[in-house]
């Protein structure tokens, strides 16, 4: 109810308009206020225990070398570095909200972000035995072995 008061009395709810010869149900729009206010809840920074991917550690490494694909200009041009992505493991598994933390160069960062979305969903974290949002934060380092020849691989896809 005090949601709703403090939207009310800003003179707007929702972004519409109120006017003072509005008729508002205020059970209707306490109700859509505290829904809105719950799926704000900000996931943690941590938690009991923190989401795991399906396998562990090691099979999360084996997916990012399965997935990841060298960008072909970055590699021509001796380009390495190691991406920072945050995301979030939600309730569900599901990862969502990626982010950025740490960019080492344009390509790198969206070939990093590219595969941070193909993730199948994590058992989630628990916080007192129930699931709860958690922010993850996942290094992908890209480091060039030998030299390749680049005229055999296929062109960039612009």
């Amino acid at each position: 109810m005090v949601a709703f008061m403090a939207f009310a009395l800003c003179g707007t709810v929702y972004g519409q308009e109120v006017n003072s010869d509005s008729v508002v149900n205020m059970d209707e729009h306490a109700s859509r206020a505290l829904s809105h206010l719950a799926s704000l809840k900000q996931a943690f920074n941590s938690s009991e225990k923190m989401p795991e991917f399906p396998g562990g550690d090691k099979a999360l490494m084996g997916f990012l070398r399965t997935h990841l694909r060298y960008p072909i200009h970055a590699a021509k041009f001796g380009v390495e570095g190691r991406v920072v992505v945050t995301f979030v493991v939600q309730r569900d598994g599901s990862v969502t909200d990626f982010k950025i933390a740490k960019s080492a160069d344009k390509e790198l960062d969206e070939e990093a972000l590219r595969v941070c979305k193909l993730l199948p969903k994590f058992t989630p974290a628990t916080k007192d035995g129930e699931p709860v949002p958690v922010w993850y934060t996942l290094p992908v380092t890209f480091k060039l072995g030998k030299k390749s020849n680049f005229d055999e691989m296929a062109p960039p896809k612009w």
